[in-house]
């Protein structure tokens, strides 16, 4: 039994016969007796069954989240309105405090106590993970919990935050956790021992799966926050890039998106009624009102440029306000007083968001609210409303529609425009950092509709013939989105569904263009890459960078170090492999044997193989008990990757950088022109050499978020997590072992010595292999669940 949990999905295993060493070629199967059921792709049906429930699961969770916060908003607007009627404003406003500090708190401690990787909006971590990283923690279930409840309670607490990325990355839960539930069944190999059977993990074809049904569920969750189906698509296809795009993911993500919307719209109607557009970022009634004129165009571009430049501004001010926070917090008595720190930092802001609201809401008129609809009348007669209120104190659902609709009959006051600008434009930056789930989507989108509107109102007071300041505030939002996350189809196809006018598609590419391009001129990178380099989120971009095209850095120089002892024979004794882990951190070792590279093993496969070692013996230490009998060994080549990528030593840089980009390789050997092995290179290797060469640093963030365990995907050979080791040496002399073809054992070396040393975290890591094995034993080796799959895959040390 202890056997068949080492048996590859490929049908090899590996001989933990007692007492001597493999000395001849023997396939698994004849060894333990095994019978191996192949895995096959899973069924149309079933792929496309997946497609609709991840489409359904996220729009039940946005309908959840939408009733939630909007009952809440309602409870909020209620007990402001009775207090403001009963106790003036001042007491109101402590109220509005305390509402606010509550919900932060709550959403903070789930965070800082429950999922700390929840923090913020999980997009750049998302797309590290798209681009082949893997990232422990952010699509577990713990990561799910945080972000449902954390981004309701972030909502009602009256932080400028929005609620996009949480719910993009609780897409991405959905995905995962129905590819669990109805596909990974078709990922298992079932291997037959003559006494009961037991579930391996063809990991290799999951992880594709993975990203795809990620991806899928991240196209739905943008979908439907702005009942987008195409924008969600686009999204997605901007965010993983064309380059590592699957070609099934394009039909399955169009059914999705359409589905998530059409049940998240069926879900809100039978909720509410015909009032759906308040509950999604989305205006209706443009159709009716098509203004803009090619006179427009030019005052368009002009105002594009200029949000290109802001949003430039606006993204370092979040990017130095994010790293400004993390520097602070980790001082001194700060540090000291983590997490409560963190939870107390939430609480204040929100109390601090509240007093400024409605200290300055209460400088603002009353004006006619003909066409607008408001909870929160704050002191106005019936039949009208304040418009600083409106913008501040409602929902982003609500503050959007007022700023994009034409329905509006009357201006909204120049003054209270700008005031709102500058109020909500510095809380945001402020709010980056915390420890909440939050996005900056709409943050950027409320930012520009309401520096557009400014701008369509002061071109109608100078006498221009213009289009309505409406429309001056969508291109102003898309004009900020442009130049802040540097997408272009997505935010068109976004607004374009939102303004509910396919008209508006030539002037908002016009405005995007523009934008982008000038902020390009001033920081390269969006705030997606900014955060990703500052979170040392491991990402290889899809271009080379130009600067390093012509360095002449070949393959041979970017080889990851490892010591003699890291290079294992095909056939090793427990004790060459325990050496081999301790002398190495790296977590992908090569079988090399006269020099030459037969494949690859990881650091996961070892440790269970050792570790089943140990329980078939009925030994009680996986270190100190001795080898009698002639040094037991374990057949490497058996459970190796047999066929990795293989390159030259001269191979430069440019060449083998698309290796790692256009498929799904993660390491990857190097040899010489004769063949002899010369090192691994792995992909977080190179995006670390991309990165020194960039920053001209000898180390950097990715670098330490890889040593971190958050390194890049083996991709073929499973997720691996590359580390450097200490030392590197020449090729070692040519071992007499025998591969697949011939084995013949080496003279056994004298049995270790039973010491009393103190256990190290080998010792550790081996001891919970065995107990992961012994459990299974236990519970008659019934399908192994998700965690203890993807464990004894060896992926996962």
């Amino acid at each position: 039994c202890a056997s068949a949990m080492l048996a590859r999905a490929r049908g090899v295993g590996v001989d933990i016969e007692e007492g001597r060493g493999a000395s001849e070629p023997m396939t698994f199967a004849k060894k333990a007796g095994l019978r191996l059921e192949r895995d096959r792709r899973p069924p149309t049906v079933v792929l496309y069954g997946m497609t609709l429930a991840i489409a359904a699961g996220v729009a039940v969770v946005n309908f959840c989240i939408v009733c939630t916060t909007s009952y809440l908003h309602g409870l909020k607007a209620w007990m402001v309105e009775s207090i403001i009627e009963s106790s003036g404003f001042a007491l109101a406003a402590l109220a509005l405090a305390a509402f606010g500090a509550l919900a932060a708190a709550l959403a903070a401690a789930l965070v800082v106590w429950v999922s700390p990787i929840s923090a913020g909006g999980g997009l750049p971590e998302m797309k590290g993970y798209l681009n082949g990283s893997s990232i422990p923690g952010l699509f577990d279930f713990r990561s799910f919990l945080v972000r449902f409840f954390g981004s309701m309670a972030v909502a009602v607490s009256g932080l400028p935050v929005g609620r996009e990325g949480p719910t993009i990355t609780l897409g991405c839960n959905v995905g995962l956790g129905a590819l669990k539930w109805l596909a990974r069944q078709y990922h298992q190999t079932w291997a037959d021992t003559d006494i009961s059977k037991c579930a391996l993990i063809e990991h290799e074809q999951l992880m594709h799966m993975q990203r795809i049904a990620c991806a899928i569920g991240g196209a739905s969750g943008i979908a439907v926050i702005f009942n987008a189906p195409l924008g969600g698509l686009l999204y997605m296809l901007e965010e993983v890039t064309v380059v590592a795009w699957a070609p099934e993911l394009t039909m399955r993500a169009f059914i999705s998106t359409a589905v998530a919307c059409l049940f998240s719209r069926l879900l809100l109607n039978a909720w509410s009624g015909d009032e759906v557009n308040k509950f999604v970022l989305s205006v209706e009634g443009y159709g009716d009102i098509k203004e803009w004129r090619l006179s427009d165009v030019h005052w368009i571009v002009l105002m594009a440029a200029l949000f290109g430049v802001l949003s430039a501004g606006y993204t370092r001010a979040l990017a130095s306000t994010w790293s400004f926070r993390k520097r602070v917090t980790t001082m001194g008595v700060l540090e000291r007083c983590q997490p409560w720190i963190k939870i107390i930092e939430a609480s204040l802001c929100a109390v601090l968001c509240a007093l400024i609201y409605v200290r300055i809401s209460t400088l603002a008129g009353c004006i006619d609210a003909t066409g607008v609809e408001t909870k929160l009348h704050f002191g106005c007669p019936e039949g009208q409303f304040n418009p600083l209120a409106y913008l501040l104190l409602q929902g982003p659902e609500e503050a959007m529609w007022l700023l994009f609709s034409p329905h509006v009959s009357l201006e909204l006051p120049r003054i209270d425009l700008w005031i709102a600008l500058v109020t909500y434009g510095v809380l945001s930056i402020g709010m980056m950092g915390l420890a909440i789930p939050m996005g900056s989507f709409v943050p950027n989108m409320f930012v520009g509709g309401v520096a557009g509107r400014i701008f369509g109102r002061a071109l109608r007071d100078l006498g221009m013939p213009t289009a309505r300041p409406s429309v001056y505030a969508l291109m102003g939002s898309a004009s900020m989105l442009g130049g802040s996350i540097r997408q272009t189809l997505s935010i068109v196809a976004i607004l374009t569904e939102c303004a509910n006018d396919l008209n508006f598609s030539p002037v908002l590419i016009v405005a995007i263009f523009a934008a982008r391009s000038a902020a390009q001129m001033i920081r390269t990178r969006g705030l997606d890459e900014e955060m990703m380099e500052r979170k040392g989120v491991p990402y290889l971009d899809a271009e080379l960078p130009r600067e390093m095209e012509g360095t002449g850095i070949t393959a041979a120089e970017l080889c990851d170090p490892l010591p003699a002892s890291a290079w294992l024979a095909p056939s090793a004794t427990t004790e060459e492999v325990q050496q081999a882990l301790r002398d190495c951190s790296s977590n992908t070792f090569p079988v090399v044997r006269e020099g030459r590279c037969l494949g690859l093993i990881t650091r996961g496969q070892l440790l269970t193989a050792i570790a089943a070692r140990v329980q078939a013996q009925g030994g009680t230490s996986p270190v100190q008990g001795s080898e009698q009998q002639g040094q037991p060994r374990i057949a490497v080549h058996w459970i190796m990757h047999r066929t990795p990528m293989i390159i030259l030593e001269t191979m430069p840089v440019n060449r083998l950088h698309p290796l790692f980009t256009r498929s799904e390789t993660g390491v990857a050997c190097v040899v010489a022109a004769d063949g002899l092995f010369v090192g691994l290179l792995s992909r977080g290797t190179l995006i670390d050499a991309i990165s020194r060469h960039e920053a001209g640093n000898v180390s950097s963030n990715a670098k330490d978020f890889v040593a971190r365990g958050m390194g890049a995907d083996m991709g073929s050979q499973g997720a691996e997590h590359h580390r450097d080791c200490d030392s590197i040496s020449p090729r070692p002399p040519a071992r007499n072992d025998s591969g697949p073809e011939e084995l013949s054992p080496p003279p056994s070396p004298p049995s270790p010595q039973v010491t009393d040393a103190p256990e190290d975290s080998l010792v550790t890591e081996l001891r919970a292999r065995i107990a992961e094995l012994e459990a299974v034993v236990a519970s008659s080796i019934r399908p192994v669940d998700a965690a203890s799959s993807h464990s004894l895959s060896g992926s996962s040390t």
